[in-house]
């Protein structure tokens, strides 16, 4: 996978293993991990130790939530602490190229579009795709990455799925 990856977008990803989420706490605990991203989730509460984990929660020097609805882990503030609020999926994503539908994987295994059709909560809103993307284009200005071309259009990135996991042909 990470040979593929690192073909398609141009670039050695690292071979390190990250950190599943108790392993994750862990880090946060023993100070080797000094900031925490959340791609949605309750982290805090998802922990089986939940009054052991709140304290070194406290004690990140960043914490970023990206998240459609508000929760327990956003009350445990880092030094710095960033709520980025997302569209949910039954609200309508529409970018460029049109109405976007996002792929999800269901209680049995099964991936499949959801396409939202309520209109979204708020007009600055934005996706999860277009918040994940802003930021990696502002992290990485030189990226061989056509981040903002990607989130005009969700199949696109589908697409980019299949060219790195063939498992994924006709994914769109």
């Amino acid at each position: 996978f990470l040979a593929r990856l690192g073909e398609r977008y141009g670039f050695t990803p690292p071979y390190a293993p990250g950190h599943a989420a108790i392993a994750s706490m862990q880090a946060i605990c023993t100070g080797q991990a000094r900031a925490l991203i959340c791609m949605g989730g309750n982290f805090a509460l998802a922990m089986p130790d939940r009054e052991a984990s709140a304290v070194p929660l406290t004690q990140l020097d960043l914490a970023v939530h990206v998240a459609t609805k508000l929760n327990r882990s956003h009350l445990l503030t880092a030094r710095h602490s960033y709520i980025l609020p997302v569209l949910g999926r039954s609200e309508i994503d529409m970018q460029k190229s049109g109405a976007q539908a996002v792929t999800v994987e269901d209680s049995m295994s099964m991936i499949h579009a959801s396409r939202g059709v309520l209109k979204p909560a708020g007009v600055m809103l934005k996706s999860e795709c277009a918040v994940v993307a802003g930021i990696a284009q502002a992290a990485l200005p030189q990226s061989v990455v056509a981040w903002e071309y990607l989130v005009e259009d969700y199949d696109r990135i589908r697409n980019d799925i299949e060219a790195v996991l063939p498992e994924f042909a006709d994914y769109n």
